[in-house]
C-alpha cells in the first residue's frame, strides 16, 4: 500500500488504507477534510440501494442493465424445482414453482436465490461476449473472470495469477460500465498502480473511460 484510499462501503461504513507507519492523526485529519464528500457518498448509497436489490416479489423493482422491471410471479408449468425469469416490456416475469410461491420467508428467501443466480448468469454472459474486445483493445489477456458480491469496489486484478473479479453490481448498471471495469481491471496486467501510465493506457484502449467512470461512480 502505497497511497492513502478513502471510499464509502455498501453499508455506509467508511473504509481507509494506507501505508504502514501513517500516523493516526494525520488519517483522521483527512476523514475530516473530507466530510463533506463522506456524506455525500452515504447519501448516493443510500439512493442507489434501490438499485441494487434482488428481492423476488409481485411489484418490486429488479434493475438489469440500467433498466427497472418490475416483477410479476407467475405459477411455473411443468416439474422444475428452480424459478425462470423472463424480460418482457418493462416487466420481470418470475415463473415460480409450487413450493416458492409462498409468502414465508423461506419461500421469499428461495426466490431471491433464484433471482440472484440469474443475474450472475446474465453477467457472466455478458462478460463473455465482451472480453474478447476488452482483451484485443488492452492487448492484455486474463487468465479468468470470477463474479462476487463486492463491497466499495467494482473489480479487482490479481496480477499474479491474472485473474479478474468483477462485482455481481455491475449487472443493474448500463452495459459500457462493465465494459469500462473490464477495460481498467485488464490494463492492471500491464501497470498494478493507478499512474500516468495507467491513464494513458486507459486513454488508448478506452477513451470514453471518464465519463463511464463519472456515471458508474455517481450511482454508487
Amino acid at each position: 500500500m502505497r497511497n492513502i484510499n478513502l471510499r464509502v462501503r455498501d453499508d455506509g461504513t467508511i473504509a481507509l488504507s494506507a501505508p504502514p507507519h501513517t500516523p493516526l492523526s494525520y488519517i483522521e485529519t483527512i476523514v475530516r477534510e473530507r466530510s463533506d464528500w463522506i456524506a455525500a457518498a452515504r447519501q448516493r448509497v443510500a439512493t442507489q440501494e434501490s438499485r441494487h436489490a434482488k428481492t423476488c416479489e409481485n411489484g418490486a423493482i429488479v434493475w438489469v442493465w440500467g433498466l427497472p422491471y418490475r416483477c410479476q410471479l407467475e405459477p411455473a408449468a411443468g416439474t422444475r424445482r428452480t424459478c425462470t425469469f423472463e424480460m418482457a416490456e418493462g416487466t420481470l416475469v418470475c415463473h415460480v414453482p409450487e413450493g416458492r410461491l409462498g409468502t414465508d420467508e423461506q419461500a421469499a428467501a428461495r426466490r431471491t436465490s433464484d433471482l440472484s443466480a440469474w443475474l450472475r448468469a446474465k453477467l457472466a454472459e455478458r462478460v463473455e461476449q465482451l472480453r474478447p474486445s476488452c482483451e484485443q483493445a488492452v492487448q492484455a489477456r486474463c487468465a479468468g473472470t470470477r463474479i462476487r458480491q463486492m463491497s466499495g469496489r467494482w473489480g479487482s486484478c490479481n496480477t499474479a495469477t491474472h485473474m479478474v473479479t468483477l462485482n455481481l453490481n455491475l449487472v443493474h448498471h448500463e452495459p459500457e460500465c462493465l465494459e469500462y471495469v473490464l477495460c481498467h481491471e485488464l490494463c492492471h496486467l500491464h501497470e498494478p498502480s493507478h499512474n500516468k501510465r495507467f491513464h494513458a493506457l486507459m486513454d488508448q484502449c478506452y477513451p470514453n473511460w471518464r465519463s463511464v467512470r463519472n456515471l458508474l461512480n455517481s450511482r454508487c
